[in-house]
Formats: structure tokens, sequence, C-alpha cells
């Protein structure tokens, strides 16, 4: 499971950006958040520590804790109303957190 997450986050943060990928990895990545975010942090805390500088590692820690929000990562598993607008803050926090991350990791 680390390793699914841990290439869920590379292809998207990681690597040039892909449109078509970008929703469908989000919504498997709060899947996998909602499951068990202990170990989602693991794998956020080892990808952040492999940051080439202390500056992108600073600033990647900071990017995953704006998207991963309890209150939002707790109430997107809700049916109804509450559950799609709280699947829906997280896609965009996710396309948010993206294209935050592209600034500084691709975008040199």
């Amino acid at each position: 499971l680390d390793e699914c997450i841990r290439r869920v986050i590379i292809d998207l943060a990681c690597q040039p950006l892909v449109c078509d990928r970008m929703e469908a990895c989000g919504m498997c990545l709060l899947s996998l958040a909602a499951a068990n975010v202990g170990r989602l942090n693991g794998v956020i805390s080892s990808i952040c520590q492999q940051s080439p500088s202390e500056q992108q590692r600073q600033r990647l820690e900071f990017a995953f804790s704006t998207l991963l929000q309890m209150e939002v990562l707790s109430k997107a598993g809700a049916s109804g109303y509450e559950g799609r607008s709280n699947r829906k803050k997280f896609g965009d926090a996710f396309q948010a957190f993206v294209n935050e991350v592209h600034s500084f990791l691709i975008l040199k």
C-alpha cells in the first residue's frame, strides 16, 4: 500500500503535469488518506525527507499539510451533500497542491 501511495504522489506531484489523470489520482489519494491517514503521513514524510534542499522540503511539507485537512478527510466518506461537498473541496485542494508543488519542483 505504501508503494501505491508513493507512486500516486510522485507521478502527479513530481512529474510533468498530466491533466487527464489528476482527478482520478486525487480521488485515489483521498480514499487512501481516509482509510489510513497515519500510513499516508509516513509516506509523505519519507518523500519530504528526499527533497534536495531544506527550502523545498519545508514547502513540500506545508503543501501536504494544506492538502490533508482532517476535517475534510473525515467527512469525505459521508453520503449525501456533505460527502460530495467535501470530496469537491479535496479535489480543488488537490489541484491547488499539484500546481503549487509543480511551481517549485518542476518549473525552475
